[in-house]
């Protein structure tokens, strides 16, 4: 299973998909107070601040762990290539998805502190962090898997001719 290059792909992906709980997606800057927003919540950088902010990004949470068991599933299926290669295909397109709703997220947030809080535009600082580039590269080694997927479905129908 894993002597083949696109299993190691998938297999850093899921690892990227598991290592992105331990990251902040985005830092948070307001005036004197800092949160790092979690796949799991918010975390509060400083205990003086007078903005309440509590998020639980459960949706965010459902769709990495969903990804993660993709990666997985797709990697165990390596005896049913073109599976696998739609797979890796859906894993891109939902890969996508992910990093776009955590940009959306961070606007959500930005645009509620305006209007929440009357705080002004260019106070609040948005520093995108590791959790949220980590998806970024999973959806490389996607790529990449599907490309040596794709190589190794060839050289067997290929071989099949010869026969």
């Amino acid at each position: 299973m894993f002597q083949r290059i696109q299993s190691i792909f998938l297999a850093l992906a899921a690892a990227l998909g598991i290592a992105v709980f331990f990251f902040p997606l985005v830092s948070i800057a307001i005036k004197d107070c800092s949160f790092d927003l979690y796949i799991t919540g918010t975390k509060h950088l400083n205990t003086d601040c007078p903005y309440v902010f509590e998020i639980k990004t459960i949706l965010h949470l459902i769709i990495h762990i969903a990804l993660i068991a993709l990666s997985l599933i797709t990697l165990l299926l390596f005896k049913n290539r073109p599976l696998q290669m739609r797979l890796c295909r859906i894993g891109i397109m939902a890969n996508v998805v992910f990093v776009f709703l955590v940009f959306m997220f961070s606007d959500t947030i930005k645009k509620s502190f305006i209007a929440g809080y009357g705080v002004q535009a260019d106070s609040i600082v948005f520093n995108f962090k590791l959790g949220s580039v980590l998806p970024l590269i999973v959806i490389v080694l996607y790529f990449l898997a599907n490309r040596f997927i794709k190589k190794d479905e060839l050289l067997v129908k290929s071989a099949d001719r010869l026969r």
